[in-house]
């Protein structure tokens, strides 16, 4: 199963950037670092955008804004922090990590945003630790995410009963959650619980866009229940939408 763990996003309402199109005073422009959160904030969208795009000297230059604007900012220091580990700088990726916890303790976003990265460096144990205080943030809307981060690692190190128990409190705390409903639909699968596989499933196409595994998974579950019709329009579906996907050329393949 693939697995997804994603830093929260970062998002707030921006103004629009500081206009560069004049000259300034020394003075200005050095007073344009002062302080600044709603700018902060404008420049790491615009930071982790770049990134996304693979412009990674513009997205630097965007994000060491941004850490001007607002240095202590858990969100500032989370973006840096994700555009240092995407680049291959993972210790100073760590070591930001660490500084939006130590300026934010308690924080359930940096929490999570830590655990994450350390999942994705394969330290599942000290990743669960850092989800779990996650959620005992009162202030820390996204406690389902946690859980599901938490999940979703848990299944990356094969602790599948554990996986369960967390994905099941993520989607407690938010139900819409595509990625943990998706897991148990698997999960169970997995398990050869047909039925709840199902309902899984069916309640991730009511939130979510198809996806690949989303689409070879109500293959099987049709296959399974003799529905050569159902089996066929999931095909002809993954040809439509993911003609190069690995988990159409398994499908083609199983189907003969």
């Amino acid at each position: 199963m693939s697995i997804l763990i994603v830093t929260s996003a970062c998002q707030s309402n921006y103004q629009q950037p500081v206009s560069h199109s004049h000259k300034a005073s020394a003075h200005k422009v050095v007073g344009k670092y002062n302080r600044n959160p709603q700018a902060a904030a404008y420049n790491v969208q615009l930071g982790i955008a770049y990134l996304g795009q693979a412009e990674h000297e513009r997205a630097k230059q965007k994000l060491m804004i941004a850490e001007k604007q607002d240095p202590h900012s858990a969100m500032v220091l989370d973006a840096k922090a994700y555009f240092l580990e995407m680049t291959g700088e993972i210790e100073k990726a760590h070591e930001y990590y660490r500084k939006a916890i130590k300026f934010n303790p308690g924080k359930g976003m940096a929490l999570n945003n830590y655990g994450a990265f350390l999942c994705r460096q394969g330290k599942y144990q000290a990743a669960e630790k850092q989800f779990l205080l996650a959620v005992q943030d009162n202030q820390y809307l996204s406690t389902g995410e946690a859980y599901e981060n938490a999940g979703l690692c848990a299944i990356k190190s094969q602790q599948y009963v554990k996986a369960e128990e967390y994905l099941h409190k993520a989607i407690q705390k938010q139900p819409k959650l595509a990625n943990s409903l998706l897991s148990l639909a698997r999960l169970n699968y997995d398990k050869q619980n047909f039925s709840a596989a199902k309902q899984y499933l069916n309640a991730f196409n009511r939130f979510a866009k198809p996806e690949p595994e989303s689409i070879q998974l109500a293959f099987l579950l049709a296959d399974i229940n003799n529905d050569a019709e159902a089996a066929n329009a999931n095909l002809a579906q993954m040809e439509k939408l993911f003609p190069n996907s690995n988990e159409y050329q398994t499908m083609r393949e199983y189907y003969g």
